[in-house]
């Protein structure tokens, strides 16, 4: 069992973490991308049961529907947003058919990089709905985001993926939009 580098262990089996293997939740992820940027540890909130307890500060997150800026504290529950609220994530994921699926595929590109198929199998997050690299392939050509230069083909054999690195709006936007990338 891996650990985050915040300590905790890592269990992808039991938790929500979806896309951030190497860390214990989203929170830690943007934190140890960056770790300077942030203090390591602030004073509690002022309350008289929690005066001088240590507590890791708050990170400003952008969610991935609308754009808008939102904050992670360093908990399980609360660090793994990747929304600003829960209307944000039912209006992405009602936008289209196996709009699920697609945000899936498109974030684990975002998060990891340059992926092949047979990684973005591996990482698959959704176990009781099985991915092949052939349904990856179909998915990335049948809905557009190679056609719209959503999604770039790096080399041919083995093929890897990766997401357009010149798109700055969130995924959500990207998905449902007909707009092409240069």
């Amino acid at each position: 069992m891996n650990k985050c580098p915040c300590g905790k262990k890592i269990c992808r089996v039991t938790t929500t973490n979806s896309y951030f293997f190497n860390h214990c939740s989203h929170y830690c992820w943007i934190y140890y991308q960056n770790p300077e940027a942030y203090p390591s540890h602030v004073y509690g909130n002022g309350s008289p049961h929690h005066r001088n307890h240590f507590r890791r500060p708050l990170i400003s997150a952008d969610c991935e529907g609308c754009g808008e800026a939102f904050t992670l504290s360093h908990d399980l529950k609360k660090g793994q947003k990747i929304f600003c609220s829960r209307d944000c994530s039912i209006s992405m994921f009602s936008s289209k058919k196996n709009a699920r699926r697609d945000f899936a595929l498109l974030k684990l590109l975002k998060v990891h990089g340059e992926l092949t198929a047979h990684q973005l199998v591996n990482f698959w997050p959704d176990i009781q709905r099985g991915m092949s690299q052939v349904m990856v392939s179909q998915i990335f050509r049948a809905n557009g985001y190679l056609r719209r230069n959503v999604v770039q083909i790096v080399s041919n054999s083995p093929r890897v993926y990766r997401i357009n690195p010149n798109i700055t709006e969130p995924l959500a936007k990207v998905m449902v939009s007909k707009q092409v990338y240069e």
